[in-house]
């Protein structure tokens, strides 16, 4: 039941949203074969995508932050520069997150990994991290719980005080992680 557990949370992280209900009906064993079949196909597709990243965050070095910051609002997808977060170092992602427009930071977060997302959440400002998360929010607001899940008390609520509490209770899930970071959440709400 803990492997079903993990292909569950796995395959819904890499969504960012619920998933289809029939999937989480699946036998212990297909819901397997479904994420090994996954897996492989990402596999397949980002052969070589990879190097082309490496290559991008070599070159990124040598040009000036704002010229970064004109080209990846006119010609990079949050997703893409998701994709380059990885590749980047943490404080290459801070600089150049600190010239992005707040939308922009929003969206590309929910493409992120949750661990590098939070730090960068951690890292930021907190004007600027706020805004970021409540753009987050509106796109993938699962997804959002998932970074959320990895910040202490303090920055939680000081990201999340405008939240719409409405929203956010009616949110459903069968993710364990992301019921616990919405009851988290909410308590922290409640109380301040």
């Amino acid at each position: 039941m803990e492997s079903k557990r993990t292909d569950l949370q796995y395959l819904e992280k890499l969504l960012g949203e619920n998933l289809p209900e029939s999937i989480y009906n699946l036998p212990e064993e297909t819901l397997a074969d479904v994420v090994k079949l996954v897996k492989r196909a990402l596999e397949i597709a980002n052969q070589g995508v990879d190097k082309a990243f490496e290559m991008t965050s070599v070159t990124i070095k040598f040009i000036p932050n704002f010229i970064i910051f004109s080209l990846i609002h006119s010609y990079i997808e949050p997703a893409i520069a998701a994709r380059l977060t990885k590749v980047l170092t943490h404080r290459q992602v801070l600089d150049i997150a600190s010239g992005l427009k707040k939308d922009y930071i929003g969206e590309t977060l929910v493409y992120m990994e949750e661990q590098l997302a939070s730090e960068l959440l951690q890292k930021m400002k907190v004007t600027k991290a706020k805004e970021a998360v409540e753009v987050a929010y509106q796109f993938k607001p699962l997804k959002v719980l998932d970074i959320l899940a990895r910040l202490g008390d303090d920055l939680l609520l000081a990201l999340c005080k405008d939240l719409d509490k409405q929203s956010l209770a009616s949110l459903t899930t069968k993710s364990k992680e992301r019921l616990d970071s919405k009851e988290r959440l909410l308590r922290l709400l409640q109380y301040n």
